[in-house]
């Protein structure tokens, strides 16, 4: 085998985790490096914990042997960056047509004559607010599925759990989201880059949780409205005046 055909995964993972092995020390001691690569820190970190105890195939090693293929890190970055800009593009649209249909579900209700304690300028307006988005979305939308089954007495009406569980879910995934990027930002080792993946995974999960309940509240929502709709006395449009005489006749 041809010298630096090969390297280590112990060199390559710390190498690449950002890291270096302060050899002066009885025991393993690791600085912390400028980061490299975020990207490969975190696609590496998993290998690197599951193979600390797997010896290396050629003898005595820390993790085995790992070869790097040429331009992996290049690409790896692409898909990366590639990702973010998808996410972040759906990401908008997804707000946009939210905000679009909030704003037109309240004003359907309006039109019907029901009386409703915010209006749709506000039914968009309280997702922009700061603090006040903590909570006051919530109420709009409670507002807005009991009012769309009831013209009159919507107030008396119970809230329907999936309510309940929206919005939870919804606040619960923001603060998960916001613990895994502080545990990223703040990561050591290996363990607690992965530790922070963890949270991150579990934040993912619990946004894709809301995101299905949202769109059983969408459902809702709309279906009790055309059912609303229905109900509401068919007024017939009065006939156009008929056409004035001419003067000179």
């Amino acid at each position: 085998m041809r010298r630096g055909s090969h390297v280590t995964a112990r060199t390559l993972c710390v190498h690449l985790l950002g890291y270096t092995h302060n050899q002066r020390s009885a025991s393993t001691v690791f600085r912390r490096r400028p980061a490299r690569n975020k990207a490969i820190r975190h696609v590496l970190s998993l290998h690197c914990l599951d193979g600390q105890t797997r010896p290396s195939p050629d003898g005595p090693g820390f993790l085995g042997q790992a070869r790097l293929p040429s331009g992996w890190a290049t690409a790896s970055d692409n898909r990366v960056a590639l990702s973010v800009r998808l996410w972040l593009v759906l990401l908008v649209a997804t707000i946009v047509v939210w905000l679009i249909w909030q704003h037109r579900a309240h004003a359907n209700l309006r039109a019907l004559g029901t009386e409703l304690e915010y209006s749709p300028g506000w039914a968009v307006g309280f997702w922009l607010i700061p603090i006040a988005n903590l909570w006051k979305p919530f109420q709009v939308n409670r507002e807005l599925w009991k009012a769309s089954g009831d013209v009159n007495d919507w107030r008396s009406q119970r809230t329907w759990p999936v309510l309940g569980w929206w919005w939870a879910s919804w606040i619960s995934a923001g603060v998960l989201g916001r613990v895994a990027a502080a545990a990223r930002e703040s990561a050591e080792t290996p363990m607690e880059i992965r530790s922070a993946d963890i949270v991150d995974l579990l934040s993912t999960a619990v946004v894709v949780a809301s995101a299905v309940l949202a769109i059983l509240l969408v459902r809702s929502v709309i279906e009790r409205q055309d059912r609303l709709a229905a109900a509401v006395p068919h007024v017939p449009t009065p006939p156009p005046p008929p056409p004035r005489p001419d003067a000179s006749a």
